[in-house]
């Protein structure tokens, strides 16, 4: 089975663009969590564009920036974060230590570009690029936040060759199926 992260842009209406981070489902981490579980409710009196801010700058120095200890002060006080990956337990200090040990094994995530956050009260989803051990990945992270910390992360890794692969796939099926109904009609312009 698959879990992801589908967004979509709508424009007039109409889904104008779309991307996802689909990966395969893992088995519970080690503090008994899925990649599924967790609250979903959202707390609309949150500060939407203050956990937007919140949760941007977690990405650049946390992430980009790779000061894993700057997730201390993002956290809460006590230290506690639940974690969905399938390789970390709960905890900022499991997963400050998950990072700094993939770094040092030269697998380290390195995050170049966030290209969008989507953010609705205390959920803020940010989607970006960059690699893993020199391959090109998508990176979603969904944090959840709570009174100005975070509290809670979902993430997809996914390689940027399998969503190419799917793109070229899905072109093809949809060129053949057009071809199949309209053979009168062959163009270059579905490639």
């Amino acid at each position: 089975m698959y879990v992801g992260f589908d967004i979509y842009r709508v424009a007039d209406g109409k889904i104008v663009e779309h991307w996802d981070g689909l990966v395969t489902e893992t088995p519970l981490n080690e503090s008994g969590h899925t990649q599924l579980d967790g609250p979903t409710e959202v707390d609309k009196s949150a500060d939407t564009e203050a956990n937007r801010a919140l949760a941007k700058k977690v990405w650049h120095t946390f992430l980009q920036a790779q000061d894993y200890h700057s997730m201390i002060k993002f956290a809460r006080p006590d230290g506690t974060f639940t974690q969905h990956s399938g390789d970390i337990a709960d905890g900022v200090t499991n997963m400050i230590e998950f990072l700094k040990k993939l770094k040092q094994e030269g697998s380290a995530l390195i995050y170049d570009t966030l290209h969008r956050t989507v953010a609705d009260g205390n959920f803020v989803l940010t989607h970006s690029e960059g690699s893993i051990g020199g391959e090109r990945h998508s990176f979603c992270e969904l944090w959840r936040i709570e009174d100005g910390h975070v509290v809670e992360l979902w993430m997809r890794l996914r390689p940027c060759y399998l969503m190419m692969n799917l793109r070229i796939a899905t072109v093809h099926l949809y060129r053949q199926s057009f071809e199949e109904s309209y053979p009168f009609y062959l163009s270059n312009q579905f490639i």
